[in-house]
């Protein structure tokens, strides 16, 4: 079940550099790369990696997706407080 309410603005602002919908000064200025993958693209790539069974023995099987992107940089103390500032995450 996905949590009810806003979503994380420091997540969301990661989601929208990753999708490519973020353009010019809203991008961290200094030198980064965006990785990870939704759980689709893992599985296509990886058979078996981008579902994971979540329930215990002898109860009703269900599963479980992790899509994961993150951003990658020379100087991650710098690239955070960046990505920090303009998700306007304190």
């Amino acid at each position: 079940m996905l949590p009810d309410g806003p979503g994380d603005p420091l997540s969301e602002y990661v989601e929208e550099i990753f999708c490519g919908s973020l353009a010019g000064e809203s991008l961290p200025a200094g030198e980064y790369r965006v990785g990870g993958a939704t759980a689709g693209v893992r599985d296509r790539d990886r058979p078996g990696t981008g579902e994971f069974p979540l329930a215990h023995a002898g109860r009703r099987e269900i599963a479980g997706i992790f899509d994961g992107h993150g951003l990658y940089g020379p100087d991650p103390d710098a690239l955070v407080a960046e990505v920090r500032r303009l998700a306007g995450v304190a």
